[in-house]
């Protein structure tokens, strides 16, 4: 048996508009707001009746825009509601926006637009996303970020003049470190280096974590000269060259260095594995030093 409908709940549907969560809007074709509710008051801090004659795409943050022009055009080429997109607006709040085409309903004559704040969501994805590409120790970019910028780095080379280059550092006798005094201890001095590394990285250049031992890796695009990654690398030698307080006690760390530079055809892949084996020759010729790989082929110089 269903329940009889209220008396007064036809009477009053813009109740729900002036006390719902989302924010409801018309728009018309060109994007101009007709109606606004009560909850833009709410979520963005802005009467209604301010936003009447205003264009919608004012509202949103300049980078996500065009994404927003775009779908606003898929919404006026077919009836029906549209695919929820996530835009920052009005103070950079994230809001998720849904549309429905209804300019040709007599009673509306216009797109329905319903936002809802999403703004903890996208913290909560921002904060997953960070864990999955930072390191948790040092905080730096970790392996996937470095592969995934490596990448990009190679694809703008190829636009533009300048050398690539790639350096593969190791850490000397870190183990000797964490045995000696632990590996709190090790944590501590990892971090230490990570911000002294940091000091060397030229704005624009990746250093990264490579793994969860004692490896980083240096990312420098836009290199004049091929050079002039030696020069860099030589910079962290020298940072490296003051012993890193642990506890009481002032230990001395040094690292094992490989360069590769990426030219013409050479793979981000090929690059990054050549710059591994340089460090490894760099390793046994007693660390603390520096060598260069001869082409992507792994021969060091």
């Amino acid at each position: 048996m269903s329940k009889a409908p209220h008396p007064i709940w036809p009477l009053r549907p813009d109740g729900l508009l002036e006390h719902g969560c989302d924010i409801v809007a018309v728009l018309d074709a060109e994007g101009f707001i007709v109606y606004a509710s009560e909850a833009t008051s709410r979520v963005l801090g802005l009467a209604p009746s301010s936003l009447v004659g205003t264009s919608v795409f004012k509202l949103v943050h300049p980078d996500d825009r065009p994404k927003a022009k775009d779908a606003y055009r898929a919404v006026l080429s077919r009836e029906g509601v549209s695919e929820p997109i996530d835009v920052r607006v009005e103070s950079w709040r994230w809001v998720e926006v849904v549309a429905n085409n209804c300019l040709d309903e007599p009673a509306v004559r216009g797109v329905i637009l319903a936002a809802r704040d999403v703004e903890r969501r996208k913290r909560a994805e921002d904060g997953l996303l960070r864990r999955a590409l930072r390191d948790p120790l040092t905080g730096l970019p970790n392996r996937a970020l470095l592969l995934d910028r490596l990448e990009h780095a190679f694809e703008r080379s190829r636009r533009k003049p300048g050398s690539l280059a790639v350096i593969f550092l190791d850490l000397d006798g870190f183990k000797a470190v964490n045995l000696a005094y632990g590996h709190e201890a090790g944590d501590l001095a990892l971090r230490a280096v990570s911000e002294r590394l940091a000091a060397v990285v030229r704005p624009g250049d990746t250093l990264a974590r490579y793994g969860l031992g004692d490896e980083f890796v240096m990312i420098c695009e836009d290199l004049d000269e091929p050079a002039f990654a030696s020069d860099i690398a030589k910079r962290v030698l020298a940072v490296m060259d003051q012993p890193f307080p642990i506890g009481s006690e002032c230990v001395p760390l040094t690292a094992s260095v490989g360069i590769a530079v990426g030219l013409g055809g050479d793979g981000p892949e090929a690059v990054l594995r050549a710059a591994d084996m340089a460090m490894f020759e760099a390793k046994a010729g007693g660390g603390g030093c520096i060598r260069v790989a001869s082409g992507v082929c792994g021969r060091s110089e």
